[in-house]
């Protein structure tokens, strides 16, 4: 129901950003600033060249306060404009001994993505702080889904992600492979594919694994059947699980005739909860017990396998168009094992 006046004078809105540098938001202001607009940027970067943008902390996030500084504002406000006139004003917080700066920072310039940009994002992304790094790279991904990010940007930064894909690092998740195939995929397979980066020795190969897969790129057999060979015995420990199980998708997506084998036998995989009689012409492999996610994996793998890649959906178009009563019976039990979980899990059995 909030509403600004489409003539709104500029003495009010920078009035408004004024009011950035004030924890409370009692009448939603930021709310305000945000239908603003447009009209509200030069004002914005304004503000990030006053000093107490680089000082002010508001301390504990709470519910008065969304946001940690007055600087996270202004850059949240700038986000759906990316303008290249804040570029100069961001430089200096790149260097802030304040790691949340440098992460808005990052976030902020890697949006923007002109070629001046290019320094202070490099170095952002080789910062020694793993969520600076994380959130520059959101940044760039929200600049490249906004097409504003330049090709001579993207290019400069290539070689700087490069050297994140071997990174143990949580929070870089699957964020480098998908940046790197995103910006160029031609370039980035063969080195993401490479015997330095595909390799079970580098505890970010299942995130790489992971987005091929997504991407729909299927992984040349030649590189992934030796790869499942080398994880295998190691299943039982972090984070060779994870390895494997991406690797099974992928092997979903491009099979062979011995694809369905291996799906079925990571499927029977033992784990504490099932405890499965053993075979015992079959030798344990180390960890057993702990190997749900293979488990899940080879089920799926064995899903795609035979042509469903997103049951879920399937049966759920199913329930909206025919109704619980015209479906199948295997799908009525889908149906109402979904419901049940989301019910019982958003808020308890009595919801349920």
């Amino acid at each position: 129901a909030l509403t600004v006046p489409d003539d709104i004078s500029d003495k009010e809105i920078r009035k408004m950003v004024e009011r950035l540098f004030v924890a409370a938001d009692e009448d939603f202001n930021l709310d305000r600033l945000k239908l603003v607009g447009e009209k509200a940027v030069p004002f914005l970067i304004e503000a990030l060249k006053d000093p107490r943008t680089q000082e002010v902390k508001f301390g504990e996030m709470n519910h008065i306060s969304l946001a940690s500084s007055p600087f996270e504002r202004v850059c949240d406000l700038l986000e759906p404009f990316g303008p290249p006139a804040a570029v100069e004003p961001l430089i200096p917080f790149v260097d802030s001994e304040d790691k949340d700066f440098r992460k808005h920072a990052g976030r902020a310039l890697g949006n923007i993505g002109t070629a001046e940009c290019t320094e202070p994002v490099q170095e952002l992304l080789s910062d020694e702080d793993d969520y600076v790094r994380s959130s520059t790279m959101y940044g760039i991904r929200d600049g490249m889904e906004a097409n504003r990010c330049s090709r001579e940007f993207l290019n400069s930064i290539f070689p700087t992600l490069i050297e994140l894909l071997d990174k143990s690092d949580m929070s870089i998740s699957g964020n480098t492979p998908r940046l790197l195939l995103t910006i160029d995929r031609d370039r980035a397979v063969p080195i993401l594919l490479s015997e330095k980066y595909f390799t079970p020795q580098n505890s970010q190969v299942d995130d790489i694994i992971e987005v091929m897969n997504e991407l729909g790129y299927k992984i040349p057999r030649t590189k992934l059947l030796p790869f499942l060979e080398k994880v295998k015995p190691q299943i039982g420990s972090y984070p060779h699980a994870r390895q494997y199980s991406a690797a099974l998708i992928a092997y979903a997506y491009n099979p062979d005739e011995n694809a369905e084998a291996v799906f079925r036998e990571a499927m029977e995989m033992p784990d504490s909860a099932a405890k499965p009689t053993r075979n015992p012409d079959r030798p344990r492999l180390k960890g057993e017990g702990k190997l749900t996610r293979v488990r899940e994996a080879g089920a799926q793998a064995l899903s795609i396998l035979s042509g469903v890649t997103n049951a879920r959906e399937f049966v759920m178009e199913q329930y909206d168009e025919q109704g619980f009563d015209g479906m199948t019976r295997p799908q009525r039990y889908y149906v109402a094992v979904f419901l049940y979980d989301a019910e019982v899990n958003n808020g308890g059995h009595s919801q349920y």
